[in-house]
């Protein structure tokens, strides 16, 4: 796990305006040797920041950086009770350590600027290059029966589809069990994970993955239709804003979820649903299912109309869209997902 030393983010900020800047001027401006400046240098370089370097003449940034700030999340805040850590490069932001003195329920977020072995579902690796994205992580502790929180993770995924729509973003939907879209292509993923034993007090990992400032780049190296805040909406975009917006969501979310349940989230899931009345076919273990999407119950469950005319429920799964049947449901003036 490393931090970023404040001399590498004034280092980022002082780039950020484009201009070349030489070795001798950063040094000044940063208070450190000229070779501390050659080692922050190579150090982005080594997580992927493109940076401009001309021989005796200085170094540019080829894309700003927005990087994270506390002072600025905290700022953008509703909610100043939560406990917020800021990390640079680590493996994975859901692999949280246990903070002694943590009062119950409370809540505690951790961002990353870089992951070096980022995870999805089904340990698929999660690409999100240095500075770009929001990796966010918190811990909940599970007060409730185990067979309650199979809606969590819908419950997370409207969360972070409600902080989106607040920072300007529409046509927006939500994919069972874990994933937003906008317009058909993911921009964020939630994956959980639960740790302890269920007679001794379990606690689920919560972590959200955000496409902000991915560069185009990137994203065509994924293998499924993914879109960015920065492709949608063009130039830099404020990830401490984001992040500010996806911690209150997040705190009014999952207090609501431990009182009421996924029952109370189910009416905005099935206004938000983007596989209801579609064709699809699902994963579950080793079987391959087809079927149409009857919406979900209120356990977060599935409602799969097989071919038979029977519905059933799955908890768990991966579902991918028939795309020949969604081209043909949808209205011929109707844009389509790109």
């Amino acid at each position: 796990m490393k931090t970023l030393t404040p001399a590498l983010q004034n280092l980022v900020k002082i780039l950020n305006d484009g201009e070349l800047h030489s070795g001798h001027d950063l040094s000044l401006a940063l208070n450190i040797s000229r070779n501390a400046v050659w080692k922050h240098i190579n150090q982005l370089l080594k997580y992927g920041i493109e940076i401009e370097s001309i021989q005796s003449t200085g170094y540019r940034l080829k894309t700003p950086l927005c990087l994270l700030s506390e002072s600025e999340i905290r700022s953008a805040l509703q909610n100043q009770q939560v406990k917020i850590e800021l990390l640079g490069s680590v493996h994975s932001t859901n692999d949280f350590p246990k903070v002694e003195g943590d009062a119950p329920n409370s809540l505690y977020f951790r961002l990353a600027e870089h992951q070096s072995k980022g995870r999805g579902r089904f340990n698929r690796m999660w690409i999100a290059p240095f500075g770009a994205n929001i990796l966010l992580s918190c811990r909940l502790e599970i007060q409730q029966d185990l067979s309650r929180c199979g809606g969590l993770s819908l419950c997370v995924g409207l969360a972070v589809l409600k902080a989106l729509r607040e920072f300007g973003l529409e046509d927006l939907s939500c994919k069972w069990p874990n994933d937003v879209l906008y317009r058909g292509q993911k921009i964020a993923g939630v994956l959980i994970e639960l740790q302890g034993e269920a007679n001794r007090g379990m606690e689920a990992i919560i972590g959200i993955g955000c496409n902000v400032n991915m560069p185009p780049d990137m994203l065509a190296k994924i293998d499924r239709p993914t879109t960015s805040l920065q492709m949608i909406l063009g130039g830099v975009q404020d990830r401490n804003r984001i992040a500010a917006l996806l911690i209150d969501t997040l705190h009014e979310y999952l207090q609501r979820f431990e009182v009421k349940g996924f029952a109370d989230f189910l009416a905005e899931w099935c206004a938000n649903d983007a596989l209801r009345g579609h064709e699809i076919n699902l994963h579950v273990g080793e079987s391959n299912l087809k079927g149409i999407v009857s919406g979900i119950d209120a356990l977060g469950h599935l409602l799969l109309q097989l071919p038979s005319g029977e519905v059933k429920a799955y908890s768990a799964g991966e579902a991918s869209l028939n795309r020949q049947h969604f081209l043909l449901v949808r209205s011929p003036n109707e844009k389509l997902y790109s």
